[in-house]
């Protein structure tokens, strides 16, 4: 693919969490400004023995990222809504993420609660929800 036609930009991703009530509905958070990162890494864990001159790591557990998603504060979106009672109630919910490259990441997350963003004149009220990622990231993708 030509570097001009590669996605470089968030626009058109669509991040939505699965209903609590309804497994397979899925509520899209159109207010949504950034989902963090997506994904795990693993972690090392050294083997050197004793007789080595260099270390030596082997490929250990992975470790899903911790996330702050941020959102325009938009109380009387129901969709919004909904989410923050999720997120006040410390819930466990599965997320999907939808980016524009075809790329769709589902994971789920452990909400850790929220903080309004830090105030400042004349901006759009924004507030910031914190979550562990849990167990692994689901990748799909679909054709352009």
């Amino acid at each position: 693919m030509p570097y001009a036609a590669m996605p470089t930009l968030g626009a058109g991703s669509v991040i939505e969490y699965e209903d609590p009530a309804t497994a397979g509905s899925w509520i899209a958070l159109e207010n949504a400004l950034n989902i963090g990162q997506v994904g795990e890494q693993g972690e090392s864990i050294e083997v050197t023995p004793i007789g080595a001159t260099s270390r030596q790591y082997i490929s250990g557990l992975d470790t899903p990222p911790d996330k702050t998603m941020s959102f325009n504060h938009s109380r009387g979106v129901a969709e919004y809504d909904a989410f923050m009672t999720l997120a006040q109630a410390r819930a466990n919910v599965r997320m999907r993420v939808r980016y524009n490259s075809g790329d769709t990441a589902t994971f789920s997350v452990a909400l850790l609660g929220m903080m309004m963003q830090e105030v400042e004149g004349g901006a759009q009220l924004k507030m910031d929800v914190f979550a562990k990622q849990s167990g692994s990231t689901e990748w799909t993708e679909t054709s352009a």
